[in-house]
């Protein structure tokens, strides 16, 4: 049985009154002389009328189509943060699971933080990542014109490799402080390790009591993990009482370890791979991609391929969303 709100979704969609609906995309910068890091916010929501225009995108990978800076429908929607896990990715490339959960009403909110200048500076980001999404929320929900569009009672978190681990901390995962600064060694806990220790840069130089504090959101209802690394580093001491959670595994990536409790949903794509986490590739990115000395595979076998396994990605994060609690 459908709930109300998917019903209340399909009625909005399909309704003369809103026969000019699109999908809207804006952005917020979190800066300014007071602000330590700085984040840029990529809003994506239902919207009204505009100019369709193609939105990021490079030479690489494709973008979405949108329309900037659209006037957003007149009600209050779920709010769902997303927070992409990439190291050294590029700013918002999680644009193609925003988009698709925003043409299925919801207002979500990308995350963009710095991209670490070094190796040395990317090991903190595994406590910066669910800080930058707090801060997030606290942006959106203080502002004087998105704040009216929220449903505060259904705030959820999406995140991907690092962005999904991020996730299950906002859920009240912990930490094992020696299991992660291990991780490289033991059990090759990052598709980051061999770039890290490159530069003779160790998981054990990561701020220790920014590791370690705690990171609960009570705000945050629901929480989904696509790929989430360090997995096997969560102590069994967490609290995720009010939070309910997904994990999703792409194809063999499994967790060595529980990292939530025992209601926590678990679910498998197996044709997907965790490259899946990325946008289609454009048809010349493979090549650029060799020139450049990066890795070709990452556009996985073909753009349809990776397109089939963003379908089935994000009808996973939705169907759940729709009903976090399994009932």
């Amino acid at each position: 049985m459908k709930s109300a709100f998917f019903l209340l979704c399909l009625t909005l969609f399909a309704s003369p009154l809103y026969a000019d609906q699109t999908l809207g995309v804006a952005t917020i910068d979190v800066a300014g002389e007071n602000v330590e890091r700085p984040l840029r916010l990529s809003l994506w929501y239902p919207g009204l009328g505009g100019k369709v225009e193609e939105m990021g995108g490079n030479a690489v990978f494709t973008g979405e189509t949108a329309v900037p800076d659209a006037a957003v429908v007149a009600r209050r929607f779920p709010l769902v943060l997303v927070s992409h896990g990439g190291l050294r990715s590029a700013r918002d490339s999680g644009a193609w699971l925003s988009a698709a959960l925003a043409r299925s009403g919801y207002i979500v909110v990308e995350v963009n933080g710095p991209r670490p200048a070094t190796a040395a500076e990317a090991v903190d980001e595994i406590w910066r990542r669910p800080s930058d999404t707090s801060r997030a929320l606290d942006t959106v929900l203080n502002h004087p014109i998105w704040s009216q569009h929220i449903e505060e009672s259904r705030i959820s978190v999406v995140g991907f490799a690092l962005g999904g681990t991020a996730a299950l901390k906002l859920s009240g995962s912990q930490l094992d402080t020696q299991a992660f600064m291990q991780s490289c060694g033991t059990f090759g806990g990052s598709p980051d390790c061999g770039w890290l220790e490159a530069h003779n840069v160790s998981l054990g130089s990561v701020d220790l009591d920014a590791l370690t504090t705690a990171r609960k959101d009570a705000r945050v209802s629901s929480v989904v993990a696509i790929a989430p690394e360090y997995t096997h580093a969560f102590s069994d001491k967490s609290s995720h009482a009010g939070i309910s959670a997904l994990i999703v595994l792409l194809g063999s990536d499994k967790p060595l370890s529980s990292p939530v409790d025992a209601t926590t949903q678990v679910i498998e794509i197996p044709n997907a791979d965790v490259s899946d986490g990325l946008p289609v590739c454009t048809s010349a990115g493979p090549e650029i991609l060799s020139e450049d000395g990066g890795d070709p595979s990452i556009c996985g076998p073909s753009a349809e391929t990776r397109s089939a396994a963003h379908s089935a990605i994000a009808n996973s994060v939705l169907t759940f969303l729709e009903n976090p609690d399994g009932s």
